[in-house]
């Protein structure tokens, strides 16, 4: 599979993780649906941070923790930076909810990951403008 093919998968493969995932959390109407769209905040975050470092690959890159030789985003630091620093949310986040009294926190950490999936949904946006060198297929642009 050629580079651009792959690369409108995985923007379309996201885009649609994002989409199941907050219909999926806005569904939830019983006391216990906040669990729920905690676990679906939690898909969406992870999927929004996909397609930001699918956005960003071979791109130049202007955060130096993130940038390799050349000047462009390094994937291997950046798959490394970005996954620890979710992974480290998503963890303090369960720790947290396991604690007596912890599951108070299910609304908090929904708006907290809803939150940060969006910002780095629409970082991952204006990256994919940025370094398209074609537009977008067609299906992928609101009409």
């Amino acid at each position: 599979m050629h580079k651009a093919a792959a690369e409108t998968w995985m923007r379309f493969a996201g885009m649609l993780i994002l989409l199941w995932a907050w219909q999926m959390a806005a569904n939830g109407q019983e006391a216990g649906s906040w669990k729920k769209r905690w676990l679906m905040s939690s898909v969406a975050l992870a999927g929004a941070e996909t397609l930001d470092v699918v956005s960003s690959n071979g791109a130049q890159e202007a955060n130096p923790l993130l940038r390799g030789a050349g000047g462009q985003f390094s994937l291997t630091k950046g798959i490394a930076l970005k996954a620890g620093a979710v992974g480290a949310l998503m963890l303090f986040e369960a720790f947290t909810l396991r604690r007596p009294g912890g599951s108070e926190n299910y609304k908090a950490f929904t708006i907290v990951n809803g939150a940060a999936a969006a910002g780095f949904g629409a970082v991952a946006a204006h990256n994919f403008h940025v370094n398209s060198t074609s537009p977008p297929p067609a299906y992928l642009v609101a009409h």
